[in-house]
């Protein structure tokens, strides 16, 4: 639902988010720019306050927050007189807005990241998963800041919605003392708490039909009630949007035949008192639109009922009365915007300047107001002449003579009130032109310039002052927006230009350079391909070469380090156990670090070789069988030999390899066999196994030959 309440242009230059990302708007200088903050709502988890940090300590904690230790900063510039900011993240595992549990949001003015003064503050004590601010007397064209945290310190991901609107008249209880408006003007309001003096005031209507079809007396608990006079003729819908999500909102719409305030004869026109139960049907949304064709729905929420009801058509000069009640009892608001054809009765706002063009500051100019109310009488002026402003406001109808000691955008604005208590506000933007020609010439001054420590990491930072010119000065790196930010952080080398800009709009720049040290280079070799348990060398190397350098190699898997003959020279001999990647990182003597990788791919071979006759003759040649095998083979773990019955003649455990000295040497139970053919099996432990349990079975035939 996008919201217009003056057109202008207004572009801004924001900063992308990343959900998931280490947040950058982790202090008042990097603040995350709402643009329009009108009806802003970033999408779901969009920004996080994990591993924030105190990114500014010398705040200090908002008074209803009980830590502000991850914290992440907004700005916006407001377009009209009031804000609401929510933020919503996680309540049980209901994911409103994202993960963050109990989230906690304060406003301050922005005033460079100066003196941080607090307009509001609210935390969520009762895990309800979202929290709300509302603030009813900005000044339009100044820039405020939206700090947003988690109670107890805890972080996560959230959305973060505002509103900026010029809100009615605060509504009352009850009907008689309702809220005129004037407009259809969107607007928010931001409790609704207690009943009035009349609970009973909706009556008995449709919508409080029981489940045996008697209509009863509906009573009040949480409600609100507005009126207004129709001008010219035409439907009306409108849609209830609780802040709250799941809060159930209920609202009857009655005709006041005897005028505005005049409720003891109201007529009852529609109503929704259905709740969110269904949320296929019936969501957190409610009101009246031009497609429904029903005029009431009761409580709960029947297959036929989705929350809405058909508009009604408004006639000129007839006044209109809609309660608005919050079943859930939470005390928290709604938002609701107004549609279709006809208007409000309300005065007009009007006023221009004088000169209408080359507006510059320090020069006086003339407001004169032009404002009127057909039906009724203006009852009072309210003036806001914007930022830097000379005077800042004023109560009465004018003209007023008005300086700005700043340059730059502006917006007047005016809010009359009639007779009946119904509020309209006009903004008018303009712009100031600098006025630096008999200025002392404005001064840029470089305090601090830090070079890059290592090559690979943006570390570099450039601060400055002013001098000379008019405070509160601002700064731009390379042309991008001002703002009242001395230091800039996280660079990479290169050449920067910092301008400044003072309040009069006086300029100056100054190039700067950050330099880097050549960077670290490490190489770990080429990739290589060995067999199983086979032996390499590796020859890493790096550059440049320092004394005090640190060199490590880690395995992929630390716990395969002891397949490395040395952990802090250049060129290891490596075993590998099986494909495996290994890391070279030298730090150097300023603690830049680099890294690199080489693999061992490993032919997985597992050759077992068994002679097929021996000859145990006594000839010190062949008189004894036994196994044999490459490197990649440790043990035989179990040995047997069986004749051609199946009858064992011998077994061993634990014989190594490769020996002609070790094994069977013909005999059984000390007799001397004949020739014959005999099967053995074998059980072998290799280099890659998890223990003596971990074998692979081999298994042939022998021939023994005596004689």
């Amino acid at each position: 639902m996008k919201r217009h309440f003056f057109t202008f242009l207004v572009v801004f230059i924001g900063f992308s988010q990343l959900g998931n990302a280490q947040p950058t708007n982790t202090n008042c200088g990097t603040a995350f720019i709402i643009a329009d903050p009108i009806d802003y709502c970033s999408s779901f988890g969009e920004f996080n306050n994990i591993n924030a940090g105190p990114g500014n300590p010398n705040v200090g904690t908002p008074n209803c927050w009980n830590d502000s230790n991850n914290d992440v900063w907004f700005r916006f510039i407001s377009f009209a007189r009031a804000i609401n900011v929510t933020v919503s993240g996680n309540a049980n595992g209901q994911m409103t807005g994202g993960t963050l549990v109990q989230p906690e949001v304060a406003l301050y003015i922005d005033d460079g990241c100066q003196t941080y003064q607090q307009l509001r503050c609210d935390s969520d004590t009762q895990n309800d998963g979202a929290t709300t601010i509302f603030r009813g007397d900005l000044t339009i064209g100044q820039s405020y800041l939206v700090r947003v945290g988690g109670r107890a310190n805890t972080t996560g991901t959230f959305t973060i919605c505002t509103r900026n609107f010029n809100p009615p008249q605060e509504p009352e209880q009850d009907c008689n003392l309702g809220s005129v408006l004037c407009d259809k003007s969107p607007f928010i309001v931001q409790s609704v708490i207690g009943a009035g003096v009349d609970n009973t005031e909706f009556g008995s209507i449709p919508c409080g039909t029981d489940e045996q079809g008697q209509v009863t007396n509906l009573v009040e608990d949480q409600s609100t009630w507005f009126q207004w006079t129709c001008d010219m003729p035409g439907t009306l819908t409108f849609i209830l949007d609780p802040i709250l999500p799941g809060d159930d909102l209920d609202w009857a719409l009655y005709e006041l035949p005897s005028g505005i305030s005049n409720c003891g004869d109201k007529v009852h026109l529609r109503c929704a008192f259905n709740s969110p139960t269904n949320p296929d049907n019936c969501g957190d949304l409610t009101g009246m639109n031009d497609t429904d064709t029903e005029i009431s729905e009761d409580f709960n929420c029947e297959s036929n009922e989705n929350g809405f009801v058909q508009s009604i058509v408004m006639q000129s000069g007839v006044s209109y009365a809609l309660g608005i009640s919050n079943f859930t009892s939470s005390g928290v608001g709604f938002e609701i915007e107004f549609g279709g054809t006809g208007t409000f009765q309300g005065p007009e706002a009007m006023f221009t300047i004088d000169p209408d063009e080359g507006l510059r500051c320090d020069t006086f100019f003339t407001v004169e107001n032009f404002s009127s109310f057909i039906n009724g009488t203006i009852v009072s002026y309210d003036w806001n002449f914007g930022e830097g402003a000379v005077p800042a406001t004023a109560d009465t109808e004018g003209p007023h003579p008005v300086i700005y000691n700043s340059f730059g955008d502006k917006f007047i604005t005016l809010t009359i009130e009639s007779d009946q208590g119904c509020i309209i506000t006009e903004v008018l933007p303009l712009f100031a032109e600098p006025c630096c020609d008999d200025l002392t010439d404005i001064e840029i001054q470089l305090i601090d310039v830090q070079d890059l420590v290592c090559a690979t990491i943006p570390d570099g930072s450039i601060e400055v002052a002013g001098a000379n010119g008019t405070p509160q000065y601002q700064f731009s790196l390379d042309d991008s927006d001002f703002f009242p930010v001395t230091v800039f952080a996280g660079l990479d080398a290169g050449n920067y230009e910092i301008k400044i800009q003072d309040i009069k709009g006086c300029t100056d720049s100054v190039e700067v350079a950050i330099t880097s040290p050549p960077e670290l280079v490490v190489d770990a070799g080429p990739d290589v391909t060995v067999d199983l348990c086979f032996e390499t060398q590796f020859s890493g190397s790096y550059a440049p070469v320092g004394v005090m350098d640190s060199i490590s190699w880690n395995a992929q898997d630390t716990s395969d380090n002891n397949s490395l003959s040395c952990l802090d020279c250049l060129d290891p001999i490596a075993i590998a156990p099986g494909q495996t990647t290994y890391t070279l990182t030298v730090i150097d003597e300023v603690g830049c670090s680099a890294s690199d990788e080489v693999t061992v791919f490993v032919e997985e071979d597992y050759p077992i070789y068994g002679p097929n006759i021996f000859t145990p003759n006594g000839d010190g040649f062949n008189d004894r069988f036994t196994l044999y095998g490459g490197p990649a083979a440790i043990i035989i773990r179990e040995f047997y030999i069986y004749d051609r019955w199946g009858e064992l003649i011998f077994y061993k455990e634990d014989v190594p390899l490769n020996d002609p000295d070790l094994g069977w040497n013909g005999d059984f139970k000390s007799d001397d066999l004949g020739t014959q053919v005999f099967s053995w099996f074998a059980l072998i432990e290799f280099c890659d196994s998890d223990g003596p349990d971990d074998t692979r079975p081999y298994s042939g035939d022998i021939t023994l030959i005596k004689g």
